[in-house]
């Protein structure tokens, strides 16, 4: 019997296929043994879509769709374990995190990494939510009695200097190098032991905020940002000023350099294709450095959602399930001794056909680069096409309704189903306090969209339509952070 692969997943956060293209992501694609050319996420944002990730289900089924909830539902990393896989989490993205449940399943988990020197299981953000006195006490007595207490505190040391400088401007946000470099750490350690692993890697590098390129990416691209632009693209990050008030008026600190929010939106975008190619180069160092074990492991180069930078007057990623924001790149590199599959698929896949796939090669059901096509194509489908859900923005809306008009707040607060078949999208879409549904057919193209029709219609036949039209109310409690306000979620 074949022994199965280590398989290695690696999430480009906010990665969209529109800027996932040969010349940005140059390595991922010449890696690749596959590319799926039409890759649908699950929904627009991190949670939900890492929860179908791990449980194979749409967000309307294991019920991960909004800041206040955490994962319940691990099939994945449940199913690896039940293979023989040692299963392992490595990511700086606070969502994707133990807060919110995505270390069930999980052997090793290297959360909040950018509040680390040094590889460790031990995070201080998993031990103390509130700096005070006695959580700091009570920080200091778990390093004593953890596995590392050396290490351990040289992290608990550095976290807080770490987090102190998260309102730069100037100085690039992300950390995909040292994500990596633990995730090789890892491999190299298991290296001859005999068993496979799973690993679940979020990478933070495209996400917002875009006003500060990792300087591999810059010089790749040949962008030059000086630090007073970056401070003026700083000042207008808070994409709720742009969303939810009326007019034009960019922030004081952001004229220097911009005359209009479209001026303002293009240069980050320029930020961002940086982000995407310094997040392509650091996956090349960490394959080089991991030579032997990439050869032989099945690794999957993704995007959770997508981003937007004005398409139909939408920034960053809530409820548009427009291609810029959920159309994602799927990059598959098989292990040496598999049989080849085709080069390429058209038609289009989902991230519920990514998790099937995977779950049949920690089990030992897909053994072939053919079988694993194949998987994703199956399970990528419901009857009326490929499901896209969202579930109103990835704010706080009991935050937002004190500050802002509540005619431009219940704008976001929706619910939408999507499917996407052949060249065609229907979106279904419901107001949270309500049980009114429009229907929105449009025409698929180039990586964006055009309107069809659009009609009020009843209770739809589709999948998942009962979710859609459940009645909803504003979220409630959620864990609060400066490093998620940093990242646009707060």
């Amino acid at each position: 019997m074949r022994r199965q692969p280590t398989v290695v997943v690696l999430v480009g956060d906010c990665l969209r296929a529109a800027d996932a293209t040969d010349a940005l992501l140059p390595f991922a694609h010449d890696l690749a043994d596959v590319r799926f050319e039409r890759c649908y996420a699950p929904s627009t944002w991190t949670l939900p879509a890492h929860a179908s990730l791990y449980a194979g289900r749409t967000p309307a089924e294991h019920g991960v769709t909004r800041r206040g909830d955490a994962l319940t539902d691990a099939t994945l990393p449940e199913r690896a374990r039940q293979g023989g896989y040692t299963t392992a989490l490595f990511s700086e993205n606070p969502t994707f995190s133990t807060h919110y449940g995505f270390d069930r399943g999980i052997d090793y988990v290297d959360d909040f990494v950018d509040s680390k020197l040094v590889r460790s299981d031990f995070a201080m953000e998993n031990h103390v939510r509130e700096p005070s006195l006695r959580d700091g006490l009570r920080l200091l007595r778990d390093v004593a009695r953890s596995s590392a207490p050396a290490k351990n505190l040289l992290n608990a040391l550095y976290g807080p200097l770490a987090y102190a400088s998260l309102g730069s401007s100037t100085e690039y946000p992300h950390h995909g190098d040292r994500v990596l470099s633990h995730l090789g750490s890892f491999l190299r350690e298991r290296e001859g032991d005999g068993s496979p692993s799973l690993s679940l890697v979020n990478l933070l590098d495209p996400h917002n905020p875009h006003h500060a390129p990792p300087d591999a990416g810059a010089m790749l691209t040949g962008l030059s940002l000086p630090d007073d632009e970056r401070r003026a693209l700083g000042a207008a990050n808070d994409n709720k000023r742009y969303l939810l008030e009326r007019g034009d008026d960019l922030p004081r600190a952001a004229r220097s350099h911009f005359d209009s929010w479209e001026a303002v939106l293009a240069r980050r975008h320029d930020v961002y294709r940086a982000q995407v190619r310094g997040t392509d180069r650091f996956v090349e160092a960490w394959a080089a450095a991991n030579e032997t074990a990439v050869e032989e492991a099945l690794v999957v180069v993704t995007g959770d959602h997508g981003q937007l930078f004005g398409a139909e007057g939408m920034v960053g990623h809530h409820t548009s399930l427009h291609p810029h924001g959920v159309q994602v790149p799927l990059l598959v590199s098989f292990p040496d001794s598999w049989a080849a599959s085709e080069a390429s698929v058209s038609e289009p896949v989902g991230w519920l056909g990514l998790s099937a796939a995977l779950c049949g090669v920690v089990s030992g059901e897909v053994d072939s680069g053919e079988a694993f096509v194949e998987r994703v194509r199956e399970a990528s489908r419901t009857a009326a096409g490929v499901p896209i859900l969202a579930d109103g923005p990835t704010w706080n809306v009991s935050e937002l309704r004190p500050r802002f008009d509540d005619d431009l707040v219940d704008r976001l607060c929706v619910r939408k189903v999507g499917f996407v078949e052949g060249d065609r999208q229907v979106v279904y879409s419901s107001p949270w306090e309500s049980e009114a549904v429009e229907r929105t057919e449009y025409r698929l193209a180039d990586g964006t969209r055009e309107e069809v029709e659009s009609a009020a219609v009843g209770t739809p036949s589709v999948p998942f339509a009962d979710w859609l039209v459940e009645r909803q109310r504003d979220d409630g409690e959620a864990v609060v952070s400066d490093r998620l306000k940093q990242l646009g979620y707060l």
